[in-house]
């Protein structure tokens, strides 16, 4: 297992796309980007909707639809990982 990541990053609460579209675009940003090594946990979803200041049911939806994507794997921990893999994003 990698190490845990750290954000410092908020969602636009001005702009018209929703937090959890926002949420969406920055995790494949940063993956796309190498900034996040496969196989790195991220922060749980009450952590990460701490620190982005929005409800925890948006991370879950982001969360949701990165999963069903395969962008995201859910370990038998708490947190989400990058997998191994990442297909087509």
């Amino acid at each position: 297992m990698g190490q845990r990541i750290e954000m410092t990053w908020q969602p636009d609460q001005q702009s018209a796309t929703p937090k959890y579209q926002q949420i969406i675009s920055y995790f494949l940003t940063r993956i796309q980007a190498g900034d996040w090594p496969i196989g790195d946990q991220l922060p749980t979803q009450r952590q990460l909707a701490q620190q982005f200041g929005v409800n925890r049911s948006t991370v879950s939806q982001a969360m949701t639809i990165l999963l069903a994507d395969g962008v995201l794997t859910l370990p038998m921990a708490a947190g989400h990982e990058l997998p191994a893999t990442v297909g087509q994003l």
